[in-house]
């Protein structure tokens, strides 16, 4: 086992692995060499060998967390309950689907309608209706 230095060198010694950087490669080894890679990441790590992330770590695992998501629009958005009537929805559902727009895209092209000038930059997705 190695000792950590200041630039952080892993303490579990990994030089007796085999070397393989691609999933290919790792199929390649010897079923003797894979045993020996399991074993490996097999053991646990002991505390003492644990530390804090630094800050940059921390955010940039949590952009990790959060996956790529939805690209924000606007000051983002927020889900909402709404009833509308059956009929109504259908009919919206209908024109929706003909004009290439998602139902959410059609209600905020509705809610800009009727706020009028109010309402802003009209970024909803892929086409206006005027």
């Amino acid at each position: 086992m190695k000792k950590r230095n200041k630039k952080l060198t892993p303490i579990r010694d990994d030089a007796s692995l085999p070397e393989f950087t691609t999933s290919q490669e790792y199929e390649a080894l010897s079923e003797s060499q894979r045993e020996e890679v399991s074993r490996f990441y097999d053991q646990p790590i002991p505390e003492s060998d644990l530390r804090s992330m630094t800050p940059s770590e921390r955010r940039r695992w949590g952009r990790i967390k959060r996956g790529m998501g939805r690209p924000r629009i606007g000051a983002g958005s927020k889900v909402i309950s709404l009833s509308v009537e059956k009929g109504l929805l259908a009919r919206a559902d209908a024109y929706a689907k003909r004009t290439g727009l998602k139902r959410a895209q059609l209600v905020a092209i509705g809610l800009e309608l009727a706020l009028g000038p109010e309402a802003g930059n009209r970024r909803h997705g892929k086409r206006d209706l005027q």
